[in-house]
């Protein structure tokens, strides 16, 4: 059986957080109830629901930097309301690019950070652009502006709740 493009950027994000906990446990469990809606949410700890999203095609910038842009459907952006009325959520951006071993990062972003996102949404859903520069936090840009600034560690440091 092949191995799909989305099973190796989620298997990324998943393997991180399993690693960077050494002795604390965390619970992992796929939410399968509705597989096709919930595609790219997993819970971790019974406490928080984790969206994971992937480009695989990233845009070079000047000074050796890159950017991938991310688009959340209004479909999207209703689930991931309809998650937050559960628990909290967390959205995982991932940067890939095509060939392994060429720059890629993960931009975490907290339920807090993106519930101010989708709060101003009209219901056209939501267009969100992150910038890797080097030696530097990455950008997530909205509207052509700079809305936050993620450690590059930051998945790496991530305490999950619940653990």
């Amino acid at each position: 059986m092949s191995i799909q493009m989305f099973e190796i950027f989620h298997g990324a994000v998943l393997a991180k957080i399993m690693r960077s906990y050494g002795e604390r446990p965390v619970i992992l469990r796929l939410v399968e109830s509705r597989p096709e809606e919930y595609w790219s949410v997993y819970t971790l700890n019974d406490e928080v629901h984790l969206v994971i999203k992937y480009r695989t095609q990233a845009h070079k910038l000047s000074k050796g930097g890159l950017s991938w842009g991310f688009v959340f459907s209004p479909e999207e952006v209703d689930l991931i309301r309809r998650l937050q009325e559960e628990k909290k959520v967390y959205v995982a951006l991932v940067g890939g690019q095509r060939s392994i071993g060429e720059t890629m990062e993960v931009g975490l972003l907290s339920d807090e950070e993106f519930v101010t996102l989708i709060q101003t949404n009209d219901g056209s859903g939501l267009a969100l652009t992150m910038r890797y520069e080097p030696h530097r936090q990455l950008r997530i840009v909205h509207k052509r502006k700079v809305v936050y600034k993620v450690p590059l560690s930051r998945l790496d440091n991530w305490e999950v709740p619940g653990g």
